[in-house]
């Protein structure tokens, strides 16, 4: 392949990729949203259930290491050790 088709095939996919993202939604709604690291495991995750809302951060075994949310309480943060123990809480 020749340097001009390749600078042809570059230039059509960015034009492809600009035309994709002007058409991607401004707001993505979901009850439940998950990231996983590049193996599949879930390092991170927000969800709404009937308690409110709350999210997570997880170790890279699946533990979960910070914890927020929300509930008829109030605010909740905690931070969690390997084995799940609270190390901290806020007020």
């Amino acid at each position: 392949m020749t340097i001009e088709e390749r600078l042809e095939k570059v230039e059509k996919e960015l034009t492809l990729l600009k035309k994709t993202l002007a058409t991607a939604p401004k707001v993505i709604r979901a009850n439940k949203f998950i990231v996983e690291d590049e193996n599949g495991k879930v390092r991170a995750g927000m969800v709404l259930d009937e308690d409110g809302p709350r999210l997570g951060l997880f170790d890279e075994h699946g533990k979960v290491r910070v914890g927020m949310g929300l509930d008829k309480n109030g605010p909740g943060l905690g931070l969690l050790d390997a084995n799940g123990k609270v190390i901290w809480k806020a007020p």
